[in-house]
């Protein structure tokens, strides 16, 4: 199986003739990269040819698959080389990713391009296996349809449908269409026609139709990990720092020491956003050489999205100001104010378990501030053994109410399981918690989460401003 990383493609292309290069490329992962990844597969299979008469581009729907396959084979009009280009395809989501095809719609219709609209809820229609005469009957309860039908109305689902049925079109499953491309693949292109596909999303690997493509052309991974853990963020910085050089070295220009770090505060794991406001700093800095920390935080406005964890490790912490400013910056990226009232609930649940451990006979072995070395060899099994009183008490607990409501409508199935360590082959975030449980009291953890209960009370049942509440119960908690 051929599989190239997006950073191996120009080596690989450098070293490959035109006659050796394959007859399909998938190029799946991180939009930006999968872009510029195609670009330079166009280029490198045209060789020279005019674009406009030897590359096509065919949008990425299920249903244009037949399309597809009918341009690779005709002869283009020039004798060289033939490139069409499967644009976003949408073979691979399944039922998933619902929400992302159904704003997809919204845009189309919203944008004035109703037939769009229609071709592509008929492609959602395909993936569900349902005709488009069918969305007027489908439940406005479930998604993607609750979602169309607050955004649209049945009026507008009705045109779309309408237009299909106007068109006389029918849509097979996305699956049919699939099947029939990975025939196409298995059976080859005529000499020197190419098609590349590219997918904005990660394609899962056991799919019959990606091995196909292996073994019968390239895939070429333009995947990012976008966790927070360690490594994921050195694979992050790795690829702004290319895509900065990228950007810089054809302006002549070069950052001063900071203003990366600068840079990537303000915008995070945005590609895109990334290359953009680096090309505004090149307008900004005119005839200078180097662009400073100043430029950056003078020109520049911050978009990046926090993660949650931002702001419940600042209030763990006892971190005010962190805390209302990650605050702010979740709740105007349109997080949901119950869903950082839970996570940090979950958070000082945490602690006070933590606390509680610290306070208890298998913990007088730790101690604020030991090493992450001894806590390893010494403290953990002493948490594996609470764990396991925890996990013992609760089953009992969990015994007795079964046998209780034995009969009841309701009976509660599944235990609780609060413990310290629920991955004990990870240890440094119980470490963590550990450090984070000795800034607050057993008393200041307990009035923790009562305030986080009356928040989440004003929140359910008073017309209080969410903002003002979070904030209060914010400050309340690091004070």
């Amino acid at each position: 199986m051929t599989e190239i990383l997006h950073s191996q493609l120009s080596d690989a292309i450098q070293k490959a003739s035109l006659d050796a290069l394959p007859g399909v490329f998938l190029v799946h992962g991180q939009e930006m990269l999968v872009e510029q990844s195609a670009e330079k597969l166009v280029v490198k299979l045209l060789d020279g040819d005019p674009r406009d008469l030897c590359c096509d581009f065919v949008e990425g729907l299920a249903e244009k698959i037949p399309d597809v396959l009918a341009q690779m084979n005709t002869y283009s009009m020039m004798a060289g080389c033939k490139v069409v280009i499967f644009k976003e395809a949408k073979l691979f989501e399944g039922r998933g990713n619902l929400q992302r095809s159904a704003e997809q719609i919204i845009e189309a219709w919203d944008g004035k391009d109703p037939e769009r609209a229609a071709r592509l809820l008929g492609d959602l229609c395909g993936r569900l296996d349902i005709e488009p005469g069918q969305v007027m009957g489908a439940s406005p309860k479930t998604e993607p349809w609750r979602q169309l039908y607050e955004s649209l109305g049945s009026q507008g689902l009705g045109s779309m449908v309408q237009i299909a049925v106007d068109r006389g079109w029918r849509f097979a499953g996305g699956g049919d269409h699939l099947a029939a491309l990975q025939a196409a693949v298995e059976k080859g292109f005529a000499h020197r026609h190419h098609l590349i596909l590219t997918v904005h999303a990660k394609v899962p690997k056991n799919l019959k139709f990606y091995k196909s493509v292996g073994e019968h052309g390239w895939i070429v991974d333009c995947n990012v990990p976008m966790g927070e853990r360690r490594a994921d963020r050195v694979a992050q910085e790795g690829v702004l720092r290319q895509a900065l050089e990228n950007t810089l070295e054809p302006a002549g220009k070069h950052l001063q020491a900071g203003a990366f770090e600068a840079l990537c505060r303000l915008t995070g794991f945005d590609l895109r956003t990334f290359v953009q406001n680096v090309e505004k700093l090149i307008d900004f800095s005119g005839t200078r050489t180097t662009i400073s920390v100043d430029d950056v935080r003078t020109l520049l406005r911050r978009t990046k999205n926090d993660p949650i964890f931002e702001l419940t490790n600042a209030v763990a912490d006892r971190n005010l100001d962190q805390a209302l400013f990650f605050l702010r910056s979740l709740l105007a990226g349109k997080l949901y104010p119950l869903q950082i009232l839970a996570a940090l609930a979950n958070q000082f649940r945490k602690l006070l378990i933590a606390k509680t451990f610290a306070m208890s006979r298998q913990g007088k072995g730790w101690t604020a501030g030991m090493a992450y070395a001894q806590f390893q060899g010494s403290v953990m099994p002493d948490i594996a053994a609470f764990d396991r009183q925890i996990r013992d008490t609760s089953q009992g607990w969990q015994s007795s109410s079964e046998e209780m409501n034995k009969g009841k409508v309701g009976n509660p199935k599944g235990g609780h399981d609060i413990v310290l360590a629920p991955n004990a082959n990870n240890p440094y975030p119980v470490y963590q918690t550990l450090l984070k449980s000795e800034k607050y009291s057993q008393e200041e953890l307990l009035r923790a989460m009562a305030l986080l209960n009356q928040a989440d009370l004003r929140l359910k049942s008073s017309g209080q401003d969410a903002g003002l509440v979070l904030s209060k119960t914010v400050m309340d908690i690091c004070h």
